[in-house]
């Protein structure tokens, strides 16, 4: 049973290391992550960002059992959980299979994984207009035509990496 759990980004080894203890080899721990690049100090740099933030999934069998949830809290670097889990398997399960469909050979979510809309405004995540604000005018094959202030620009769908504002 898939469960989503809060933890502290600072303590995550220690508590999948906790985790893994208690229950052993039968853990499956799954965070959506994706890679965002940006120029710092005129070098491009990489950095890896999470796409859920602080929560991630766990699947294990002992996850149904609320007594063992109640074990769990006392973890280090445990915060909390969302409640209705149970009820939710099939979209969680949904989710985790669409963003491995998305995931490249290294384990980062592609950037076909996010839906882009015309007529709204995002900014860049990554590349050369790291964190400018743009405008998709249309929508091409292969290609995304957008505006920044008064800049006409086209850039292939593979290498947009963009956050709605």
């Amino acid at each position: 049973m898939w469960a989503i759990l809060k933890i502290d980004q600072k303590k995550t080894n220690l508590f999948k290391k906790e985790f893994k203890r208690i229950v052993g080899s039968d853990l499956e721990i799954y965070s959506p992550k994706y890679q965002i690049q940006n120029f710092k100090k005129n070098k491009l740099r990489s950095k890896d960002t999470k796409l859920l933030g602080n929560y991630i999934f766990c699947f294990n069998d002992n996850l149904k059992n609320i007594n063992f949830l109640n074990r769990i809290k006392y973890f280090k670097g445990f915060k909390s959980y969302l409640p209705g889990y149970i009820e939710t398997q099939k979209e969680i399960k949904e989710f985790i299979s669409n963003c491995k469909k998305f995931e490249n050979k290294d384990g980062y979510i592609q950037n076909n994984f996010f839906n882009v809309d015309l007529n709204c405004n995002y900014r860049f995540k990554s590349g050369i207009f790291t964190n400018k604000i743009f405008e998709i005018m249309k929508f091409q094959k292969n290609k995304i035509e957008l505006m920044i202030g008064e800049l006409r620009v086209n850039v292939k769908k593979k290498n947009f990496l963009a956050q709605p504002i």
